[in-house]
């Protein structure tokens, strides 16, 4: 077990290094940093903003000591919510793509086309239930500004929770991985899109979070609670988007190849999978005897579809196979047709051809700092009447601007993660290895822009905010060089 532990370790570094590297190169490249594209006032801005910042650390050097007040974490956190909740209640707008029918079939589900939609994509109904549940629960009615402040509500508590997880991890760490997510918040419009990437990123924080209290406590009864609960949670997590149990996947193999307390592990990873397992057969069973959209069966989409969509292009959705799926009679021909894709492929490519591939859609599924704002055509299109909208609307005369310093804050994450190399501690390892089965996982199936990254940004900013001390040991250690 202790060899297994080793070389799964090391295995992991590795890998994670690769694909981490690639990552970095690919985002300080991103055609979002063209500075030719973006407006006059935002130059003027961010150089007025640097010159004022190095003029204030020369004047006045312990001004970092006033970030590092509590009250002045909680200013910043209260400006933050209070410029989302402008957001979201000045600029909820209809969404695009699938997030329409979603929301569409919350008023229309005797629709021909919502009952066509939920055929091919059954999986949707998870969060169609979901939102109508919550919406149900907390009297509100179906709006997009409703459904945006639910986002909003879910996506803060994932803040939280992973903030409470990098406290239990390392508590002189807190105050830096706040102000990491809170800058992130900023350049997340994400908020305002009612969808599985948003909504499955607070069951993901919030697993991790249990995940690492159970292994934090000292009292048995509790560690049984807690993996109880960790169960359920990854469970929901699954729910809403199948790939969000990737970190949960993650849990499972550090548990299987720690060396320590064996027996203790078994009865924690028994009663885990117990859990989840009985939570999504039921929760499946929920679903499967609904009746509140007439489902036609066997128009799913299957497993092996992704896979080969995931080969072709850029690595994402592919109309043509997409329109294959539909004019296919059963499962067998859906398969058939993409088993016969994906052999297609691979013979093209080849095994050296096909490794070229993977690393090229490694850039394309991390390299865009907006997480794909502008990747998926027809989101958020309506015509801008406000200053914010004009900012964040894929259709408004600032949106480059927001490209621009979202890439910046996404470099500046990622660096913290990339220079944090060496930091192989425990934690750090465990983030690394959840982090890893993120993107093999979209470099196998649908990938091809960073909106899928949404679900892993808790495995994202717990890790850039663990490795924020190398990363700034080894800066600072640049810049004495520098100087010398």
């Amino acid at each position: 077990m202790k060899l297994l532990n080793i070389f799964t370790n090391k295995v992991t570094y590795l890998l994670f290094l690769i694909l981490i590297t690639i990552s970095w190169l690919s985002a300080i490249r991103s055609p979002n940093l063209n500075i030719e594209y973006i407006s006059n006032g935002l130059l003027i801005v961010l150089s007025v903003l640097a010159l004022a910042i190095f003029v204030i650390l020369k004047l006045f050097p312990k001004i970092s000591k006033f970030f590092k007040k509590w009250q002045t974490l909680a200013v910043c956190s209260a400006i933050v919510l209070g410029f989302q909740l402008y957001f979201v209640l000045s600029s909820s707008t209809k969404i695009g793509y699938d997030v329409t029918s979603v929301y569409n079939a919350q008023c229309q589900p005797d629709d021909g086309f919502i009952k066509f939609y939920f055929s091919l994509n059954p999986n949707n109904l998870n969060i169609l239930f979901l939102q109508m549940k919550l919406r149900d629960i907390f009297g509100l009615g179906l709006s997009w500004q409703n459904l945006g402040l639910l986002t909003l509500i879910l996506v803060d508590l994932a803040v939280v929770f992973n903030t409470l997880t990098v406290a239990m991890l390392n508590k002189k760490l807190v105050l830096h991985s706040t102000y990491i997510q809170l800058t992130g918040l900023l350049v997340f419009p994400y908020i305002i899109v009612p969808y599985t990437d948003t909504w499955s990123m607070f069951f993901v924080a919030l697993y991790l979070f249990i995940f690492v209290l159970a292994n934090k406590t000292e009292k048995l009864y509790l560690k049984i609670i807690l993996t109880l609960f960790l169960g359920i949670t990854a469970a929901f997590a699954c729910f809403i988007k199948p790939s969000a149990v990737i970190p949960f996947i993650a849990i499972v193999i550090w548990w299987l190849i720690s060396t320590d307390k064996m027996f203790l592990r078994i009865i924690l990873l028994t009663f885990t999978l117990l859990t989840f397992i009985g939570t999504t057969y039921t929760l499946s069973n929920k679903v499967s005897e609904q009746n509140y959209i007439t489902i036609t069966p066997n128009k799913s989409k299957p497993l092996l579809h992704f896979i080969s969509i995931g080969m072709e292009g850029t690595g994402g959705y592919s109309l043509e196979q997409d329109q294959a799926m539909m004019r296919a009679k059963n499962m067998h021909e859906r398969n058939e047709y993409s088993l016969k894709r994906i052999d297609k492929n691979l013979k093209q490519m080849g095994p050296v051809g096909y490794i070229k591939w993977l690393l090229f859609k490694q850039k394309n599924n991390t390299a865009d700092g907006s997480l794909g704002w502008m990747a998926d055509g027809n989101l958020a299109e309506a015509t801008p009447k406000n200053w914010i909208q004009n900012i964040y609307y894929t259709t408004g005369k600032y949106i480059k601007d927001f490209q621009f310093v979202a890439q910046l804050w996404w470099i500046a994450l990622l660096t913290f993660i990339f220079l944090g190399f060496k930091n192989k501690t425990s934690g750090v390892q465990f983030f690394r290895l959840a982090l890893l089965g993120g993107f093999i996982f979209l470099l196998i199936f649908e990938g091809g822009r960073s909106r899928y990254l949404i679900q892993f940004i808790p495995c994202f900013t717990i890790l850039a905010s663990l490795c924020y001390p190398n990363t700034s040991s080894l800066l600072k250690g640049f810049l004495q060089v520098i100087k010398k």
